[in-house]
C-alpha cells in the first residue's frame, strides 16, 4: 500500500518535472509570440483608428457627421478608403445634405477588398453605387483615384488612403439622361416609362375574365420602363458597355430608313392607334383599329438595344470590334466610329458614336400583298388587285367571307387553276432591295390543289398541298415558302404554279388565300 503510493507520488513529479522543461523550451524558443495578440486587434474599430490619426481629421469629422461613424464602429467587416485632409477641395461639406452623404458612403465597403481582385473590378458601397478598381502600373485606382500605398488593418475590417475624394459615377441611365449630344436618346429612355399597378402596394380582390388581378381602388401606380427593364442601365450591380449614338447619328439612321424606301415618305408606316377602319400604308394591311408602333419607332427600338453589351469594354481595336449585345444579337464597332476614349459610369462604361452601320436588315419593311381590295363604295364590295395576272387558263372565283381564323381581312381571296400547269402571277409593284422573308396565308380546304411556288428562276416551295387534310375545311395556315433577295428597288413578282389536282376532291383545282 506504501510502495503504491510513493509510485504514484514519483510519476506525478516526473510529468511535473518535464511540463516545466517544456514549457521553459517553448518560451526559450519564442513560442509565446506565436501566440500573442496581433497589435491591429488592440487598435480598435475604423471610426476609433481615423478618430485618433490627424492624417484623416477632415474625413473623420465627416464621418460624424453624415452619421457613418456608428456603423464603423460596429462589429461588421468593413473596407473604407480613408481621404487625407485637403482631399476635399471644391466639394462642399458645410451641410449634412443627401449629396453629401452620398460622396462620403462611396467610400464604405461593405466587404473586405484585397489588392489581388482589385483589378478591373467593381465594388458595392453602402450607398448602393459602385466603385471601379483598376491596376494602373503599380498603382491601384478607385473610380480614377489613385490608391495610396499600404493598408491599416483594424478591429472590424481595413482602411486604403486616398489623396482625393471620390465622387460618385452618374450610372448609365444618368449619362443618357444628361450629357449634352444625348437628347434623342433621352427622350427614347423617357418614353419608354409608362404606369403600371404596382404588385407590392396594391391588394388583389379577384381576377377578370383574362385572369388579371383586379385591384381594391384606389390603384397604386408606379413608374415601369421597358427598355431599362431589359438593358438594366439605371441597375448598379449590373456592368455594362453603352455605345451611345449622338442626335446626329439617330438622325442619320431615320435618313437610311427612308433611303431603303427609295426616299418615298409614303412608304414609311407611322403609328397607328386603334380609331381607324381597314386600311393599307406602304403596301401593308391593317384590320380595323390594329395598332402599329410604326417604323421609325420600330428603328429607334432596334438601335437603342443594339448598342448595349454586358460587362466593362475597357479599349477597342482600331479596326473592326464584334461584340454580343443584350438581345443576343452580333454588335460590329469600327474604331474610327468612336470620338474619343471609354468614360466611366457607376455601372460600366459608355463610349460616344459618331456613326454606326446596322445590319441592312434593320432598314427593311414587310410588304403585304391584297389579292382583293376593298371598294370605297359600297364599302361591302371588293375589287380584284391589279397586281394579279393568269395564265394557262386560270381564273378569280369569289371572295369569301366565312369563319376564317386568324385572318387578317376577316375574308380571303378564293382562284380557280381549272387545270394542271395553270399560273397566278402576284405582282408587289414596290419592294425595296434587300433579302426578305416569303409567308402564304393559304386557306385550306377539300378542294385545294397542289401547288409549286417561284421567284423568277427560284423555285421556293414546292408540291404545296393546298388541301386541308382534315374533315373541317377552311382552316387556316401560315406557310413559309421560302428566302428571296431582291437585287434591285422595284416590283417582286411571285409565281403560284398547278402541279396536280386535290388529293381530297377529285378535279379540283382551288386555291384560296389572304396574301
Amino acid at each position: 500500500m506504501t510502495m503504491k503510493k510513493y509510485i504514484r507520488n514519483f510519476r506525478l513529479s516526473l510529468l511535473a518535472g518535464l511540463g516545466m522543461l517544456i514549457c521553459n523550451s517553448c518560451a526559450k524558443n519564442g513560442w509565446d509570440d506565436h501566440y500573442s495578440v496581433p497589435e491591429y486587434l488592440n487598435s480598435g474599430s475604423i471610426a476609433n483608428v481615423l478618430a485618433s490619426d490627424g492624417t484623416y481629421s477632415e474625413f473623420s469629422s465627416l464621418l460624424k457627421k453624415t452619421g457613418y461613424d456608428s456603423l464603423l464602429r460596429k462589429s461588421s467587416l468593413h473596407t473604407v478608403l480613408a481621404v487625407k485632409n485637403g482631399g476635399f477641395s471644391g466639394i462642399d461639406t458645410s451641410a449634412n445634405t443627401a449629396l453629401l452623404r452620398q460622396i462620403i458612403g462611396m467610400h464604405i465597403f461593405p466587404v473586405a477588398i484585397y489588392q489581388q481582385d482589385m483589378n478591373h473590378s467593381t465594388v458595392s458601397t453602402v450607398t448602393g453605387k459602385t466603385v471601379s478598381f483598376f491596376l494602373s502600373g503599380d498603382t491601384y485606382t478607385a473610380n480614377g483615384q489613385a490608391i495610396n500605398a499600404g493598408q491599416t488593418k483594424t478591429l472590424n475590417g481595413q482602411i486604403l488612403s486616398v489623396s482625393k475624394a471620390i465622387v460618385p459615377n452618374p450610372s448609365l441611365a444618368e449619362v443618357i439622361a444628361t450629357v449634352p449630344g444625348f437628347g434623342l436618346y433621352n427622350e427614347y429612355l423617357q418614353g419608354s416609362f409608362s404606369q403600371i399597378p404596382d404588385p407590392l402596394r396594391n391588394t388583389v380582390i379577384g381576377t377578370d375574365a383574362t385572369m388579371k388581378p383586379i385591384y381594391r381602388l384606389p390603384i397604386i401606380f408606379k413608374a415601369f420602363s421597358k427598355y431599362l427593364t431589359e438593358t438594366r442601365l439605371d441597375d448598379e450591380k449590373t456592368v455594362s458597355t453603352v455605345f451611345a449614338p449622338t442626335d446626329q447619328v439617330v438622325d442619320e439612321q431615320l435618313s437610311r430608313l427612308l433611303t431603303a424606301r427609295a426616299g418615298r415618305t409614303d412608304l414609311i408606316i407611322p403609328k397607328l392607334g386603334t380609331n381607324h377602319g381597314d386600311t393599307t400604308i406602304g403596301y401593308y394591311f391593317f384590320p380595323r383599329n390594329a395598332t402599329y408602333p410604326g417604323d421609325s419607332a420600330i428603328l429607334k427600338d432596334y438601335l437603342f438595344n443594339h448598342v448595349v453589351v454586358r460587362g466593362g469594354v475597357a479599349n477597342l481595336a482600331a479596326g473592326l470590334n464584334t461584340f454580343t449585345n443584350v438581345k443576343g444579337s452580333p454588335l460590329q464597332v469600327q474604331g474610327a466610329q468612336v470620338t474619343g476614349a471609354a468614360k466611366p459610369a457607376s455601372n460600366g462604361m459608355y463610349y460616344t458614336l459618331n456613326d454606326l452601320d446596322l445590319p441592312e436588315l434593320a432598314y427593311r419593311s414587310k410588304f403585304m400583298f391584297q389579292p382583293s381590295l376593298k371598294n370605297p363604295a359600297p364599302a361591302t364590295t371588293y375589287s380584284l388587285n391589279p397586281g394579279v395576272s393568269f395564265s394557262g387558263g386560270a381564273v378569280y372565283n369569289n371572295d369569301v367571307t366565312s369563319n376564317y381564323q386568324n385572318t387578317y381581312r376577316g375574308r380571303a381571296s378564293r382562284f380557280n387553276f381549272v387545270n394542271i400547269g395553270a399560273a397566278i402571277n402576284f405582282t408587289m409593284p414596290f419592294v425595296t432591295k434587300g433579302r426578305y422573308r416569303v409567308v402564304l396565308k393559304n386557306f385550306l380546304d377539300n378542294n385545294g390543289c397542289i401547288v409549286n411556288v417561284s421567284y423568277g428562276s427560284q423555285l421556293l416551295k414546292q408540291n404545296l398541298n393546298v388541301s386541308t387534310q382534315y374533315a373541317l375545311s377552311e382552316i387556316s395556315v401560315d406557310v413559309d415558302l421560302g428566302n428571296i433577295d431582291v437585287a434591285a428597288t422595284g416590283p417582286v413578282q411571285l409565281t403560284f404554279k398547278c402541279a396536280n389536282v386535290s388529293p381530297r376532291a377529285a378535279v379540283q383545282y382551288l386555291f384560296t388565300v389572304d396574301m
